[in-house]
């Protein structure tokens, strides 16, 4: 193999680590906890699948999903934007900045409450499905 493809080669690894590296770990997390919960289908192991994939999809709904989304129905809604200020601000507040950080707060504190309930034993969970 030719010096320059092998550098191009580890550089566009570099690269595609460097820039998704975060939903790696989320995917990885998500796919672990599903291999738990398919072997040994608890509880703990189907908070652990929510918070990761939840963690995941905001990482891509951030990156990815958000501009179309708010683009697409401010422009469905919205029929004469000048119009329309006060509900384009509105939508564009909530798809732009209240879902990302509902997400965010529901995927780490799920992982928190997992991370918990696994630390303090098999009761933690049972105090809460009374």
């Amino acid at each position: 193999m030719p010096s320059n493809l092998s550098t191009s080669l580890l550089s566009g690894l570099y690269l595609l680590f460097a820039h998704n590296g975060e939903v790696i770990a989320y995917v990885l997390g998500a796919m672990l906890s599903l291999a738990v919960l398919f072997f040994r289908p608890r509880r703990l192991a189907l908070v652990f699948f929510v918070a990761f994939a939840t963690l995941s999809f905001n990482f891509e709904y951030d990156k990815h999903l958000m501009l179309p989304l708010r683009n697409q129905t401010i422009a469905t809604v919205v029929s004469n934007p000048e119009t329309h200020l006060f509900t384009q601000r509105i939508l564009n507040l909530f798809l732009t900045e209240v879902v990302p950080v509902l997400l965010f707060i529901l995927g780490w504190g799920l992982l928190f409450l997992g991370i918990l309930a696994s630390l303090l034993g098999r009761n933690f969970l049972k105090r809460f499905h009374s």
